[in-house]
């Protein structure tokens, strides 16, 4: 791991959640990924059948309660799934939530 990286996760946690649509077709999906309001992500992506995208969400530590969500800008429906941390202790308190 880099010194840059190393500082970043210092003062961090990192998070990582799976985004699931169940629609495929010719229209491009783009939605907006949130943690409590803050707008971590917007992305345009192209889903092939049966596949996902992992995001990775990097949270400054402090101490509170923390919600993912999800705003289509599109016709898509999304699912998050999987929370997890891979750096850092939090608690995850359901698929969308966790405390720090």
């Amino acid at each position: 791991m880099n010194a840059v990286m190393e500082e970043v996760l210092d003062n961090a946690v990192q998070m990582r959640i799976d985004i699931h649509t169940a629609y495929i077709g010719q229209e491009l999906p783009c939605y907006r990924l949130y943690v409590n309001d803050e707008l971590f992500s917007e992305r345009l992506y192209k889903f092939e059948s049966d596949t996902y995208l992992s995001e990775q969400l990097f949270i400054k530590k402090q101490p509170g309660d923390y919600k993912v969500r999800i705003e289509s800008l599109s016709d898509f429906k999304y699912k998050l799934r999987n929370l997890s941390c891979t750096y850092g202790n939090v608690q995850i308190t359901s698929n969308e939530s966790f405390r720090i």
